[in-house]
């Protein structure tokens, strides 16, 4: 087996090295975006929060971004949710995306399916 080699004096440009970062997990509720709800929820919201222009105004603070484990996916481009190969609705598992920039600042969404044997999974990615 061979040594793992060492890094050498001068082998890297030190304004290009990786600083180590933290993981500081913190508990909040999580809401889905009006894109993720059911067509009758939305019917229902929509007028309640329609602007006098005609527009909609959902609560900006509803859905988090930023890198979490559950809740729902904070789409930027419209959701995308895959399925399963037997046809169930995969649920959202994990959100890389805020802290990092992927593409032009999109995420990466993991889903799983827990109702088949393996626990299949997928993933989308978008950004802006």
């Amino acid at each position: 087996m061979s040594e793992v080699p060492r890094v050498r004096e001068g082998e890297y440009d030190e304004d290009n090295m990786p600083e180590p970062s933290t993981l500081s997990p913190i508990t909040a509720e999580d809401f889905p975006r009006w894109l993720d709800l059911p067509k009758d929820m939305w019917e229902t919201w929509e007028p309640r929060l329609r602007l006098p222009t005609g527009g909609t105004m959902w609560p900006p603070d509803s859905n988090i971004i930023g890198t979490k484990v559950g809740g729902w996916p904070a789409w930027t481009q419209p959701a995308d949710w895959p399925n399963c190969e037997s046809g169930h609705r995969m649920e959202h598992l994990l959100t890389i995306t805020g802290d990092i920039q992927l593409g032009d600042c999109g995420g990466v969404y993991f889903f799983h399916c827990r109702q088949c044997p393996g626990l299949p999974w997928d993933w989308r990615f978008d950004c802006h």
